[in-house]
């Protein structure tokens, strides 16, 4: 089980949906097989974020030219961190094609860190973990009497007690805790 909280909430899902059917055999780090053409396709997937990532930078930079002041800095900041985030992804992609578990360690490890930044540029630092904490109990309500429901293709689909995830109200909640401070 893992330490982090938000990680245990994930492994709990994992566990329900039947992602992961043996989690021991999940105790040593490895990747899942790849063939050549897996690897095409993961070098292909790079480059389409990659494209995104400019198109991120490219908005950052025009903003940042054409409006002065903190709206202009705001909203240079939200191109830039998802610019970040995209490289970020890219690069696990171009691991995954390699098929180097030590660079997919550290590419997820920059792009997680990167997200957690944004956390942070954002503001939500004090929303993040009740914001997961939300989701995951959205996602478990999707359980039918604590079995997945599953579409042809395999993919989850929505149960009868299905509630969808409301941060709305966590946001709510920490701006008047914010006001009140």
């Amino acid at each position: 089980m893992s330490s982090n909280p938000n990680r245990a909430k994930v492994a709990e899902f994992h566990r329900a949906f039947k992602v992961q059917t043996e989690p021991e055999s999940f105790s040593i780090p490895a990747l899942p097989p790849a063939d050549e053409e897996d690897r095409l396709d993961f070098g292909d997937i790079a480059r389409e974020l990659r494209r995104s990532a400019h198109h991120a930078h490219t908005s950052a930079e025009l903003v940042k030219s054409g409006q002065e002041g903190p709206e202009g800095e705001k909203r240079h900041v939200a191109f830039l961190r998802l610019q970040l985030m995209i490289e970020e992804l890219a690069e696990v992609a171009e691991a995954l094609g390699m098929h180097d578990l030590t660079e997919v360690a550290h590419e997820l490890a920059d792009l997680d860190y990167v997200v957690q930044g944004t956390v942070l540029a954002f503001g939500l630092d004090g929303t993040h973990e009740p914001c997961v904490a939300e989701i995951h109990r959205a996602n478990m309500s999707k359980l039918d009497n604590g079995e997945p429901i599953l579409n042809e293709a395999g993919r989850v689909v929505k149960g009868p007690d299905f509630r969808p995830a409301c941060v709305r109200d966590i946001l709510v909640a920490h701006l008047k805790s914010e006001d009140a401070a």
